[in-house]
């Protein structure tokens, strides 16, 4: 006799566009989100949104939606919901930051989980934002200045020491950005390539702390 199988934990209002699966030990759950366009401000009216078929260009085919109000097309995972949950996961990054260090005690507290599950959270979210195309493509554009400073601020994921090394101009743009998890001059140095390429006007002064590699 097969065995009965037991629905998933839902989440939400089910009449709402937008669900996300999930497995939770071992049992499904659905959590569903109201699906809104992401360039709606707080003080406008809803805009209206409607289903723009799938969008075979991109893995997975998503449901893409438009907005007849701004014209703009996104996907379920790029609407108002998930613009306003990377926020307030920033702002949460931001006040775990002390001295250099996460509070990871604070982060586990906000999402329910072990230090170690938190641990294991923030170098995820660490990798995907280097994976990033978007991410890439910042990285090769053009920037004015001739000095480039760099610095670094550590922290400790599931009890190892790592850093996050940032290299950026006199005006303050951002020329590049990593997680190494040592300061060695073979890692170091590609990097300051890449960095001294981007700058139009050629580089004239390096700044650095007394770290021996640098």
């Amino acid at each position: 006799m097969a065995q009965a199988v037991e629905p998933p934990v839902s989440f939400g209002n089910p009449s709402w566009a937008g669900t996300i699966t999930i497995n939770l030990g071992g049992n499904d759950a659905e959590f569903h989100f109201d699906v809104q366009c992401p360039g709606q401000r707080p003080h406008e009216r809803r805009h209206e949104v409607k289903r723009n078929g799938h969008d075979t260009s991109v893995k997975g085919c998503p449901q893409q939606y438009h907005c007849n109000t701004c014209g703009r097309n996104f996907y379920p995972h790029t609407s108002r919901y998930f613009h306003a949950l990377f926020g307030q996961l920033k702002q949460l990054l931001k006040r775990a930051l002390k001295g250099g260090r996460v509070d990871l005690q604070q982060l586990a507290a906000k999402f329910d989980l072990s230090e170690s599950a938190a641990s294991r959270l923030l170098a995820a979210l660490v990798r995907k934002l280097h994976a990033l195309a978007e991410s890439k493509r910042y990285k090769e554009f053009p920037r004015d200045g001739k000095v480039i400073f760099c610095d670094e601020t550590f922290l400790t994921i599931q009890g190892d020491q790592w850093y996050i090394v940032a290299m950026r101009n006199e005006q303050g743009k951002v020329l590049d950005a990593f997680l190494t998890r040592h300061r060695s001059v073979d890692i170091l140095l590609p990097h300051f390539q890449k960095a001294m390429k981007r700058m139009k006007r050629g580089v004239e002064v390096i700044a650095t702390d007394d770290f021996t590699a640098y």
